[in-house]
């Protein structure tokens, strides 16, 4: 239990359960979940998957899940019935119980949104400086010339035959 209270204030930002075959606690950095299940610690199927693969395979697992209302990291570790077990435990079981630690990731999850957030903005920044030098290119390169022809063409239907027409360029209007 003292190894659990020294966990506990170095590292606040983890929780860590030990649990029996059952999944009850009987260790745990919050003293406020010992003799508590682990499934009503932990209601999120994600994690209950995590906890019986551990107790009934021995498999470890962890993902990312929600605990106390905040994002968090959370990884289960089966404890096996080691031959330096048996003497109190006997050597019926081949899984004791199943560590579980729980790190809130909150400050992780805003990091990576204030990036996305900056992603996006500089995103649109680039998108909007892209269309900008689209419609130069558009106008320098296709209304001006349009306009051009538009006021030699009104010209000659004004009546001025001798209208010049200069269009540069090697395409379609300059031709």
């Amino acid at each position: 239990a003292h190894v659990f209270e020294v966990l506990s204030q170095r590292y606040e930002d983890v929780e860590i359960m030990l649990a029996d075959y059952n999944g009850h606690v009987t260790y745990a950095t919050d003293q406020a979940e010992v003799d508590m299940d682990l499934v009503a610690l932990m209601p999120d199927g994600l994690s209950m998957q995590v906890v019986d693969k551990a107790l009934k395979q021995g498999e470890e697992g962890g993902g990312v899940i929600t605990f106390h209302g905040r994002p968090s990291f959370m990884e289960a570790t089966a404890v096996f019935n080691e031959p330096t077990c048996h003497h109190c435990h006997g050597s019926s079981r081949e899984i004791l119980g199943v560590l579980v630690m729980v790190q809130d990731a909150s400050d992780k999850f805003a990091a990576f949104k204030l990036m996305e957030m900056r992603m996006g903005g500089i995103s649109l920044a680039g998108l909007l400086l892209l269309l900008g030098f689209l419609f130069l290119f558009m106008k320098k390169n296709v209304l001006n010339r349009v306009k051009n022809i538009s006021r030699a063409a009104g010209e000659v239907a004004a009546g001025d035959f001798e209208a010049h027409l200069n269009v540069p360029g090697m395409d379609e209007l300059a031709e």
